[in-house]
């Protein structure tokens, strides 16, 4: 317990650069705090779970859900999975089915997809996929069945979403392809953010802007990618001098067509249990739940 704990506190020093707004941490009694103003919303639920996605996030467990953005409640029974994006949650249900929920007018709608693994919200859109991948348009409730395509993320500001096959990338709005650039080697990571895209091969690191021109690339070893801040952030495996497994948190800065290394953080948490989309990131231990923004 004492280990857990001090690596939780040492975890936390590392990123207190990065994190001078939205921090939620569940205690028991799972007590949420607003960003803008620390103060108790009284938001108090057990087992609670944490979803990010495209500017926002929210707290649930099996039966409700918070949205902090918009302060409302959807209460809903067996509730197994949440995703969050724009004006709606994905909601994905004990028995296996899916719907989306629009937060203003709170009408429902039934996503008609079998096995829904994940699934990435927009204002207008959704991208669901399960051993397929699907766009799902919220207003036509058209779906269209991309084939081929590996799901990297989605662009959390312009609405677009961005795919790769191989060494080429893809970037859709809505269902219709309006860029693609095929690199160097095969696209590990691509991430969409407001000023344009960051992708990473498997031994470059590419920024192109919004206007999709190449803007500047490094060469690089390290093998997943997050953005936090705008900022690309890449992470790659090490082991310490006791054989234990570590990971480093290179922070870079994209200024005057270079990429700039500022920082590097060290910690115990696997890449995976990090979710990050936008403005904000999330990680996870046994015992908290993190929300950091910018």
């Amino acid at each position: 317990m004492i280990k857990a704990l001090s690596l939780l506190m040492f975890f936390g020093l590392l990123f207190i650069p990065l994190s001078h707004g939205m921090m939620w941490q569940s205690t028991e009694t799972h007590t949420l705090y607003s960003s803008n103003s620390w103060m108790n919303v009284s938001a108090k639920m057990t087992d609670a779970h944490v979803s990010v996605g495209l500017g926002s996030w929210a707290m649930w467990n099996a039966s409700s859900i918070y949205i902090p953005s918009t302060k409302k409640w959807v209460n809903i029974s067996g509730i197994s999975k949440v995703w969050v994006g724009g004006d709606y949650v994905g909601i994905k249900h004990e028995n296996g089915s899916a719907e989306l929920v629009n937060l203003d007018s709170g009408k429902a709608v039934n996503i008609p997809i079998k096995n829904v693994e994940d699934m990435v919200l927009t204002d207008f859109g959704a991208l669901i996929f399960n051993s397929s991948l699907f766009l799902f348009n919220m207003t036509s409730s058209k779906i269209t069945e991309l084939s081929n395509l590996s799901f990297r993320d989605a662009d959390a500001y312009h609405h677009e979403f961005i795919f790769s096959r191989n060494s080429t990338v893809f970037v859709f709005q809505g269902d219709k392809e309006i860029w693609n650039q095929s690199l160097d080697s095969k696209v590990e990571y691509a991430y969409g953010f407001a000023g344009g895209y960051y992708i990473l091969t498997e031994d470059m690191l590419y920024y192109f802007n919004n206007h999709f021109k190449e803007a500047g690339k490094m060469k690089v070893n390290d093998k997943q990618l997050t953005v936090l801040n705008e900022n690309p952030v890449l992470m790659s495996e090490i082991v310490d001098d006791e054989g234990k497994r570590q990971w480093s948190f290179n922070v870079l800065t994209f200024n005057n067509g270079s990429f700039e290394h500022h920082i590097q953080y060290l910690a115990y948490l696997p890449p995976q249990d990090v979710s990050a989309l936008g403005k904000f990131v999330a990680f996870y231990t046994s015992e908290r739940i993190h929300i950091l923004s910018d």
